[in-house]
């Protein structure tokens, strides 16, 4: 939400000196007051026996500014999901939030419990629905009471993994060796070396799980999302960065590799067999020293160190 304040249900002044000292705006972003919130702050300025007259003036003109700048808070649309409610209530913290996601971002909730939400199109306060109880108007194509989420998105709610996922239930089924959700279109081998709500991916370090990015299995049994997997190879980056095993078919480069090995010998005096570790097959073997790489005996890779 980019007008509004923060909800701290603490005394006015206290309220207003956080939004004013600059603190506020390096933690999180403002809140949006809900009306009644508003009409409650006022009353308790207005009986607040320590501010004088002008004090008390003061702090009901900068409530009543910022009521205009929530309304206008509450037109603007969630960055993560295009839905027609805002201003969700939880009561998990006391704070107000777009949407879960945008509450995840500066809370840490065990257990997100919304209880009131607005419609962004006639500014309702009601319940927790995908329909407005005053214009009556959907919220949104799809909508899980679970999740707490409304999207324009067709989603599905899956009980193994927990969370909703995009697209059709009946295109996916749930693995539970891998704790994830698969396309049926595709034939799925259980090659992740851990359940995926316990991988993130290797390059931005977000979960594998609930990441709403797709994710590209790599054949050493870790992950990586697709968008992280393309930007890592076009690095020239080829190895798995914790297990350094190849993530790419490189038969045609170790081909290339050998040709180049042989068309530039080594000297005389550094023409050895030394001992190497191949990260592909994970066997050790001899090969002949050079310094543009040396050859796995058993499988041909050049991935290899010396030991």
């Amino acid at each position: 939400v980019g007008f509004g304040f923060r909800i701290y249900r603490t005394s006015i002044m206290e309220f207003i000196n956080t939004e004013s000292n600059g603190e506020a705006e390096t933690e999180a972003p403002p809140r949006v007051m809900t009306p009644t919130e508003q009409q409650q702050l006022i009353r308790k300025v207005q009986g607040d026996a320590t501010l004088t007259a002008a004090e008390k003036n003061v702090s009901i003109r900068e409530i009543m500014k910022r009521k205009v700048q929530a309304a206008q808070a509450l037109k603007q649309k969630c960055s993560h999901y295009d839905k027609k409610c805002s201003n969700f209530f939880f009561e998990c913290c006391g704070t107000h939030d777009a949407c879960h996601r945008c509450h995840a971002e500066y809370n840490e909730c065990k257990k997100r419990e919304i209880s009131v939400i607005t419609c962004t199109e006639c500014n309702t306060e009601q319940g927790v629905s995908n329909e407005c109880i005053n214009c009556k108007i959907a919220f949104s194509h799809s909508h899980c009471s679970v999740c707490m989420i409304w999207t324009a998105a067709d989603i599905f709610h899956c009980e193994g993994c927990g969370i909703c996922r995009v697209g059709n239930a009946d295109d996916y089924e749930h693995c539970d060796n891998c704790n994830g959700c698969f396309a049926k279109s595709l034939t799925h081998k259980c090659q992740f070396f851990k359940p995926l709500d316990q991988l993130e991916c290797l390059v931005c370090m977000e979960s594998a799980h609930s990441s709403q990015d797709s994710i590209c299995p790599l054949p050493c049994g870790h992950v990586m999302h697709t968008k992280c997997y393309k930007t890592y190879l076009r690095s020239n980056q080829y190895k798995c960065p914790t297990c350094r095993k190849s993530i790419v078919d490189m038969t045609e480069n170790w081909v290339m590799f050998k040709a180049a090995i042989a068309a530039q010998p080594m000297p005389d005096e550094y023409v050895k067999d030394v001992e190497v570790l191949c990260y592909d097959c994970g066997k050790d073997s001899t090969a002949a020293f050079h310094f543009m790489g040396m050859e796995c005996a058993h499988c041909g890779s050049y991935n290899t160190s010396q030991k």
